[in-house]
C-alpha cells in the first residue's frame, strides 16, 4: 500500500488508467484522509469519481481540494465542466469566475465565460473575454490521439453564430482540429501554422465578418493544399443576395432588402413584412409588423441603425402548425436534421413543443429517417440544385414547404448549428440518423485530401 503522497497519486492513476476506478477512488480516498492539504489528491479523487458516473460525490471532492488550497485552479475548471454539462449555466459561470478571480489572466477561464456568457445573454461581457484571449494567442489546437486527419480551420472573432461549429462536427479522437482566428490583414504575422493537411474556411457570412472573410480569402489562395468553403461561395448567402443567386429556381425565396432606421421612417414599408436587424440570429428581434403603428413601437424598443425587412409567406398547415425543416448540405449532398414543430409563426427548435409532443417527434423521426417520403422527387431536385448554385462544400438551410408544395427558404447560412446533445431516450432517431452528417464530413475531408495526393 502506498505511504506517501507521490505514491498514493501514482498508484491512483495507475488504478483508473486500467479502467478499475472503483479502486482507484478508494486509493484516492485514502490518498486525501492521510493527506487533507494536498489539494492535488483531491482533485484526482474528483476526476475520477466524475468518469464513475457520481457527479455530486466529485462536486464535493473539488469543494474540499479548494477548501484545502483555494489557489488550486482545476477545482474550479473541474466544478464548471460537471455544472456545464448538466446544462447549469449560472453555476458553471460562477465556477470560472472563480477561476479569474485566483488568476485574471487564465485563458482557458476566459474562453469559457466567453460561451457561458452567450449563453446568458450578454453578449458584451462574452465579447471582451474573447478579445482578451485573442489579444495573447490566435492559435488554437486539439490533436487528436487516434490522428488521420488534420484540419486547419480560419475563424473569425464574434459570437457562436460567426463561424461554422466544427467542433460538434468531427470525431476528436481521429481528427486534429488547428482553429486560427484571423485578426487583422496581417492575421499571419508571428504565427507559425501547424501541420495540416485541409484547410477550411469556417467563417460564415455577417456584416462584421466581411473583412476577415475577405482575408481568409487572401489565406486561402495563398497556399498549396485543399480548401473548403470560399469566401466567395459563402457571400452568397448574404439574405439579400441570394434572392438573385437563386433566381428561375422553382423555389419561394422572399426577397429581402435592407433599410436603414432613417429610411424606415422616412419611407414606412408595405405591409405585412417581417424586420430584423442585421446579422441577428435565433429570432432575436424578429417581428412580423402588421400595423402602421407597429413601426415606430418596434424601432423604439430595438437597437440597430440597419434592418432586413422581407415579404411574409404565410406556412401554417391546415392542422393549424407551422413547420421549418433544417436541412445541412456536405458535398452537395442534402441531408435531414431537424424538424420544429409550432402553433407559432416564429419557430426555432429551441422554442418548438416536440419535446412535449409525441407526435411531434414522431413526425421529425420520419423526416430524419425516411426524408424522401417527406421531401420526395421534385424538391428533392430543387434542394440539388440549390446546392450547386451556392456552392459551399458545407452549409445548411432552414426552410419549409410553401401552400403550393415548392420549397420555402428562410435562411442559408454555413454556421447552422448541428450537434447531438439531444437525451438519447427522448430523441432515439437522431442518434441513428445525425451521426451521417459527421461520417458525410468526414469523407468530405478524406475525399479532398485524396484528391490532391
Amino acid at each position: 500500500m502506498a505511504s506517501d503522497p507521490a505514491s498514493y497519486n501514482s498508484q491512483g492513476i495507475a488504478l483508473r488508467a486500467q479502467g478499475r476506478l472503483d479502486d482507484a477512488i478508494a486509493v484516492f480516498r485514502e490518498a486525501v484522509a492521510t493527506y487533507p492539504r494536498i489539494a492535488a489528491l483531491g482533485v484526482n479523487l474528483a476526476l475520477a469519481l466524475d468518469e464513475r458516473g457520481d457527479a455530486d460525490a466529485a462536486l464535493d471532492a473539488y469543494s474540499a481540494a479548494r477548501n484545502a488550497d483555494p489557489r488550486e485552479l482545476s477545482t474550479y475548471a473541474g466544478e464548471g465542466q460537471i455544472h456545464l454539462r448538466r446544462g447549469d449555466v449560472e453555476a458553471a459561470t460562477r465556477a470560472y469566475a472563480g477561476m479569474l478571480a485566483v488568476d485574471p489572466n487564465h485563458l482557458l477561464a476566459h474562453q469559457a465565460l466567453y460561451e457561458l456568457e452567450q449563453l446568458r445573454g450578454n453578449l458584451p461581457a462574452a465579447l471582451e473575454h474573447q478579445r482578451f484571449v485573442l489579444e495573447r494567442r490566435r492559435l488554437f489546437s486539439a490533436v487528436a490521439p487516434r490522428e488521420v486527419r488534420r484540419l486547419l480551420a480560419l475563424y473569425a472573432p464574434g459570437d457562436l453564430q460567426t463561424n461554422v461549429p466544427l467542433d460538434f462536427l468531427i470525431d476528436p479522437q481521429t481528427t486534429t482540429l488547428h482553429k486560427l482566428y484571423l485578426t487583422g490583414p496581417d492575421a499571419l504575422a508571428g504565427i507559425t501554422l501547424p501541420g495540416y493537411d485541409i484547410m477550411m474556411n469556417a467563417i460564415a457570412e455577417s456584416a462584421h465578418a466581411t473583412g476577415t472573410l475577405a482575408t481568409a480569402g487572401l489565406v486561402l489562395r495563398a497556399q498549396t493544399r485543399p480548401v473548403l468553403n470560399d469566401p466567395v461561395d459563402v457571400f452568397k448567402t448574404q439574405r439579400a443576395a441570394i434572392v438573385k443567386v437563386l433566381a428561375g429556381l422553382d423555389a419561394v425565396v422572399p426577397e429581402t432588402v435592407t433599410r436603414t432606421r432613417e429610411e424606415l421612417l422616412a419611407a414606412p414599408p408595405a405591409l405585412p413584412i417581417l424586420i430584423r436587424p442585421i446579422d441577428s440570429h435565433a429570432g432575436h428581434d424578429l417581428e412580423k409588423l402588421e400595423r402602421p403603428e407597429d413601426l415606430g413601437v418596434y424601432l423604439g424598443r430595438t437597437h440597430g441603425t440597419h434592418f432586413f425587412l422581407s415579404t411574409f409567406v404565410d406556412f401554417k398547415r391546415p392542422d393549424g402548425f407551422y413547420r421549418k425543416y433544417r436541412i445541412i448540405f456536405v458535398d452537395g449532398q442534402p441531408y435531414p436534421y431537424h424538424l420544429a414543430i409550432s402553433p407559432r409563426w416564429m419557430i426555432h427548435y429551441y422554442n418548438a413543443e416536440n419535446a412535449a409532443n409525441a407526435w411531434m417527434r414522431d413526425e421529425e423521426a420520419v423526416f430524419l429517417e425516411a426524408f424522401d417520403s417527406v421531401f420526395g422527387p421534385a424538391l428533392q431536385r430543387v434542394l440539388r440544385e440549390l446546392a450547386q448554385r451556392i456552392g459551399l462544400d458545407y452549409f445548411g438551410i432552414d426552410c419549409s414547404i410553401a401552400p403550393d408544395g415548392r420549397l420555402l427558404l428562410f435562411e442559408a447560412d454555413a454556421a447552422m448549428l448541428v450537434h447531438l446533445n439531444d437525451p438519447a431516450d427522448v430523441y432515439p432517431y437522431k442518434h441513428r440518423t445525425v451521426p451521417r452528417i459527421f461520417r458525410a464530413f468526414e469523407r468530405l475531408l478524406d475525399d479532398r485530401i485524396a484528391r490532391s495526393r
